[in-house]
């Protein structure tokens, strides 16, 4: 999943809200304030959310990797990479 959602959480199609696509917003009567929600559409937005996290946790590892690889080739044979 992209770090920043483009699809309904319901259905998948593309969103019209911030969360949901015009379709099923008006089939659950979601066109309301997210506090008036009922569980089951809020426990979706909290697990979107908790995707979004590990998603940019797992981007900024990735990012770090290369990084800390030269440092460790540094810290072991005490040299970089290619010198």
């Amino acid at each position: 999943m992209p770090p920043f959602q483009r699809t309904c959480i319901v259905c998948g199609g593309p969103i019209g809200s911030r969360w949901l696509c015009l379709k099923c917003e008006r089939a659950y009567s979601l066109d309301v304030p997210f506090r008036d929600w009922p569980g089951w559409a809020k426990m979706l937005v909290r697990l979107c959310w908790r995707e979004r996290r590990a998603e940019l946790r797992r981007l900024r590892y990735e990012a770090d990797v290369p990084i800390a690889m030269v440092v460790v080739r540094v810290d072991i044979h005490g040299e970089r990479e290619g010198g």
